[in-house]
């Protein structure tokens, strides 16, 4: 399930990149084919797989074969959690290899892209998973133009633009909510510390509106983030999962970090940072974390978050809440009592409806938390036609799709990013959307179009009645008789 959930996030993603940008480069004579290369293009690197070139500010870094593969490989999937196992398989299809090789060589690309003023790596460990690639990725498009000088030797200069894959990201109809968290990061540069709930059901883009706000924040290099997630695979484990996850994201390549850690937070520290086994600390830290109680325990971390952001905030991000362990609840309601001295911003998302059947615990701190001001809920709504009519002109400059197109999805998907994101580039995918003499058109009808549904919209609909009991199984059953709409009365007299 963890796999399926991060490939949801990945498919919802649909962020708008910035104007287009350009970067020169040499290339030897046997680039000289026109066909388009595989470029990404994240922060001031820029990455060619099929030569194999990775470019800082147009600079050459060095890397080792494999370590290149293992970098590839999460670059094409941003966001999205690759387990260990999957990284080993990808990078290593014909042999055995230790794990202990996949983290030498994420260590290798970690020193490789650490950059000057940077805090946070760009590869998040995931703690008994895998890693991550944190960093905003834009795939670009490449037409070699070949330019003569001398007239001999050519130098190929790549011009760059958006690609019109599904791999640039929009997105649209989030204005306010992204208001609201710009408002919430304000105040905890004053001083005013607060936990800010982005809530939605599957595929509204929670975790797309959050990971695009701190992208933003990140560039500006105005704060310290940390990132953690709820695992349903975990749920109820080990206490305090995703705050630990959070943790090591935090001192993860950062010795100042993780000293203070060490002095302010030592049974943190203990469990956060690997320690030699033949250390004498490492025989009395693990002792210390069994002798702790649990209000030492929240008395360390609430004196390490105050030492991380004396000057600019921190941001802790916590996704999909609703799968938490109830000590990570306990220590979130505790810190929120300290919201007044923290210069701390908690983000969750979670979604309302498995909050209500599990009966959640944070349901029962959370009015409590909005009563004192220290908490408030972002209720993400579904897309308008008009918003996705804006998608479609962001997606595909100068279509010439008919004016009820947009409302022909709109009605498809019931205004679900990731529905209509993943209609969208199913209909390009099969060339029902196709660039005919340099504009985008449709080259079905639309009764056609109607009757298409893509199989991650038909499976994700699949995974959400087979939660459902049997009583609501025979409720949709005979509802579905009459149609998407259906009369209570109708539907009560059929079931009796």
């Amino acid at each position: 399930m963890t796999n399926v959930a991060a490939h949801d996030k990945r498919a919802a993603r649909y962020e708008s990149s910035a104007a287009s940008r350009f970067f020169l480069g040499k290339f030897s004579a046997r680039s000289m084919d026109k066909k388009p290369r595989h470029l990404y293009e994240f922060g001031t690197f820029h990455l060619d797989a099929e030569e194999r070139l990775l470019l800082r500010d147009g600079k050459a870094v060095a890397l080792p074969p494999k370590a290149f593969d293992v970098l590839l490989a999460l670059v094409t999937q941003p966001g999205h959690l690759l387990e260990k196992e999957e990284l080993l398989k990808t990078v290593w299809p014909d042999s055995f290899v230790e794990e202990n090789n996949l983290a030498d060589n994420i260590s290798t690309l970690r020193k490789a892209l650490a950059e000057h003023g940077v805090k946070t790596s760009l590869i998040e460990t995931v703690r008994g998973h895998g890693y991550r690639f944190v960093a905003n990725v834009n795939e670009v498009a490449q037409a070699i133009q070949e330019m003569n000088r001398h007239g001999t030797g050519a130098t190929l200069l790549p011009s760059l633009c958006p690609a019109t894959s599904s791999s640039l990201r929009h997105i649209v109809g989030r204005e306010s909510e992204r208001n609201e968290l710009r408002a919430a990061f304000n105040a905890a540069s004053a001083g005013r510390g607060s936990l800010l709930c982005v809530a939605g059901e599957p595929g509204i883009g929670k975790t797309t509106l959050v990971e695009d706000f701190l992208a933003e924040i990140a560039t500006e290099q105005q704060s310290t983030i940390a990132r953690g997630r709820c695992s349903e695979r975990l749920a109820g484990t080990e206490a305090y999962l995703p705050l630990l996850e959070a943790l090591e994201s935090l001192v993860q390549n950062n010795q100042r970090l993780a000293q203070t850690m060490k002095q302010l937070a030592p049974t943190w520290y203990a469990q956060v940072v690997p320690l030699s086994g033949e250390s004498e600390e490492s025989a009395r830290l693990p002792a210390k974390v069994k002798a702790a109680s649990q209000e030492r325990v929240k008395r360390e971390l609430a004196n390490f978050l105050q030492a991380v952001a004396p000057a600019q905030p921190l941001v802790i991000f916590f996704d999909d809440l609703h799968w938490a362990d109830v000590s990570t609840i306990d220590l979130l309601n505790f810190l929120a009592g300290k919201f007044d001295a923290l210069k701390v911003l908690i983000v969750t998302t979670y979604r309302p409806s498995d909050m209500l059947l599990s009966k959640h615990p944070f349901l029962q701190i959370k009015s409590e938390l909005q009563a004192r001001g220290v908490c408030h809920e972002l209720r993400l709504e579904f897309l308008s036609a008009a918003e996705i009519a804006e998608y479609l002109a962001l997606e595909f400059p100068d279509h010439c799709f008919p004016p009820e197109f947009p409302q022909l999805i709109h009605a498809k998907t019931e205004g679900s990013p990731l529905f209509m994101a993943d209609l969208v580039r199913y209909l390009r995918d099969h060339s029902v959307i196709a660039q005919t003499s340099g504009a985008w058109k449709l080259e079905q009808a639309l009764p056609d179009i109607a009757r298409e549904l893509p199989e991650s919209v038909r499976g994700m609909i699949e995974r959400k009645i087979a939660q459902l009991s049997e009583d609501d199984h025979k409720l949709l059953t005979a509802a579905s008789v009459q149609g998407s709409e259906f009369d209570s009365a109708v539907v009560a007299q059929v079931l009796s």
